[in-house]
């Protein structure tokens, strides 16, 4: 996978996008009723990975760029990095096109790792709910 502190672009379209020491701890603690419904990949086990986590880990700290620089350069309140930084605020249509331009990304990018954070973490809750509940559908007689 990727080196220490490093991931590389092709883990993100993959989602192995789960790395550091709370990851280790939620595999450590997951229910073996969870853990068997789950699919057998390892990364599974591990928590989702915020998109904040890699705006930090990937951007701003190789670019020892601190939050209230990145919120001035971006023209947005500082407390809206630092919510998304710390994994508490979601990116949003808004700051993905502000990051895409800052960072010569795309804001789909952007957007992409919210979307795969927040399907992991409904994954995580309501897998099992969801296998109990709903049936796949029947191919209909032809």
């Amino acid at each position: 996978m990727a080196s220490k502190g490093k991931i590389e672009r092709e883990d993100y379209n993959r989602g192995c996008l789960r790395r550091g020491p709370a990851a280790r701890r939620h595999s450590s603690t997951v229910g073996a009723a969870h853990a068997s419904t789950m699919r057998r990949d390892s990364s599974r086990l591990l928590r989702p990975v915020h998109p904040g986590e890699i705006l930090s880990e990937e951007f701003l700290k190789p670019l020892n760029l601190s939050m209230n620089q990145l919120s001035l350069d971006l023209r947005v309140p500082v407390t809206r990095i630092a919510e998304i930084v710390h994994g508490r605020r979601a990116i949003t249509p808004d700051t993905a096109l502000r990051l895409g331009r800052y960072f010569d990304t795309t804001p789909a990018f952007w957007l992409n790792l919210q979307s795969k954070f927040d399907l992991d973490k409904a994954q995580d809750r309501l897998l099992v709910r969801v296998r109990r509940e709903v049936r796949p559908r029947k191919e209909a007689a032809a």
